[in-house]
């Protein structure tokens, strides 16, 4: 497959795609290898973020997942990893199209490609039930675009984003005992919830939909882009960590508590890690 000429031209080809969430994501090393050396040239400009979220993930979830689904995958990373290093079964939805191509062209070159599967489609509330089952959804950062790239008719009929949330996140735990979430807190400037009260506020969200928090991932130490793990009993004592835009200098600020500890281009490196199971 890495031989194909015909193959390497289309994914290079797809990789050039700068529309939305353009090199968000990174490659997986044991593809990436397979890809070296070929003119397929991919770089992510997002912060170093997918191998450190991944190892969470691997570090919680029980090896007994046999199945995955994943929602948002951009180029797969985390649909791939868990099929190859798990050898489970897994279906990603990815919006943009050309990056779902993508993701199932590496999944041939990986020798995937009979366990994995990306769709050129995303997710609404009413093709929830549409879904495949599975033991895993992992949705990472998807939800808090509710409202503007996707079900803008649904949110207003709610009222709030809450709402919302409560509702979407109640059918997936009708279909999915186990979940990886994460989720951003506003869009295009318009909050859904306090950053500083990421953690409460979706923990409240969760258990009303029907999941329960059985851990919390937080990167504590900015330098090292490492998450920290917290149990259900940890979570009131988890630091709180959130960030803002600073207008003068163009960064984002990172603060714990109340004291600025780091300033970089992207604040996404604040936003919580759940592990939850269905209640």
């Amino acid at each position: 497959m890495t031989n194909n000429p015909e193959t390497l031209a289309r994914l290079k080809d797809l990789l050039s795609y700068r529309g939305h969430s353009k090199q968000y994501q990174v490659v997986p090393d044991f593809i990436q290898k397979k890809i070296d050396g070929n003119e397929v040239n991919y770089e992510s400009i997002q912060l170093a973020w997918d191998e450190p979220r991944y190892n969470w993930i691997k570090s919680v979830l029980p090896e007994s997942i046999v199945s995955e689904v994943e929602l948002g995958a951009s180029l797969g990373y985390f649909s791939l990893r868990l099929a190859h290093d798990f050898g489970c079964t897994a279906t990603g939805f990815e919006p943009v199209e050309v990056y779902a191509e993508a993701a199932n062209l590496f999944a041939e070159i990986g020798e995937l490609g009979d366990q994995v599967r990306f769709i050129g489609h995303g997710v609404t509330l009413d093709t929830i039930e549409d879904m495949p089952d599975a033991d895993l959804l992992v949705t990472l950062n998807v939800l808090h675009h509710a409202g503007n790239v996707f079900d803008a008719q649904k949110v207003a009929e709610v009222g709030n984003w809450r709402s919302y949330a409560v509702e979407y996140l109640s059918r997936m735990a009708a279909k999915y005992p186990h979940m990886i979430f994460q989720t951003g807190n506003s869009v295009k400037g318009v909050a859904h919830f306090p950053g500083r009260e990421a953690v409460p506020f979706m923990r409240d969200v969760l258990k009303e939909a029907g999941y329960g928090v059985e851990a919390l991932g937080l990167i504590t130490d900015l330098d090292s882009i490492s998450y920290k793990t917290f149990g259900p009993d940890q979570i009131d004592d988890a630091p709180v960590i959130w960030c803002q835009r600073n207008l003068d200098t163009g960064e984002v600020d990172y603060y714990r508590n109340d004291k600025v500890v780091k300033s970089l281009p992207y604040g996404t490196l604040q936003r919580p890690l759940f592990y939850c199971c269905r209640r």
